[in-house]
């Protein structure tokens, strides 16, 4: 494979983002509904709601890192939630997931960001090494929450 860029991502990238991250889904046994057009609505422009870093080789998108801002209020500090990082399988372990982890941190620091927060797949033990080799440490104090569907709906009704 030939040398590898690393740069965000732009409009025409949305489908090579949707194949990275629908397979990371399939790899988690996740659906994934999300459509191209989908990333193309909420990833660019000037409302954006997130932003994507990809890894590019001989001009493939082979990885992909989408990050947004978050608030501590314990902190009082800005930080980057990671929704999502996938590589192709046969560039894992050649130090890629770091250079994508670390464009991001350099766009957020330009915000102030002083931590990374991320979720990861309780049975993806790759993914969970590569984090804790990196210094990533639980919260064992939290756990995330999901409401959505009719009960997210419900709480619509309350307003």
């Amino acid at each position: 494979m030939s040398a590898v860029e690393i740069r965000s991502a732009r409009e025409d990238d949305a489908s090579a983002i949707l194949r990275l991250l629908a397979a990371l889904s399939e790899q988690d046994g996740a659906a994934h509904p999300a459509t191209a057009a989908d990333y193309m609505r909420h990833g660019f422009g000037p409302d954006r709601l997130f932003q994507s870093i990809l890894a590019e080789a001989a001009g493939r998108i082979v990885g992909v890192a989408v990050f947004f801002p978050t608030f501590s209020t314990q902190r009082g500090r800005p930080g980057v939630y990671v929704q999502d990082l996938n590589l192709a399988p046969n560039l894992r372990g050649q130090g890629l997931g770091r250079r994508l982890l670390a464009a991001f941190r350099a766009q957020a620091a330009g915000w102030g960001a002083d931590h990374l927060l991320l979720m990861v797949d309780r049975s993806n033990d790759a993914a969970r090494n590569f984090y804790n080799r990196m210094g990533f440490r639980p919260m064992a104090a939290y756990a995330p929450l999901l409401l959505d569907g009719t009960a997210l709906d419900a709480l619509e009704d309350q307003a």
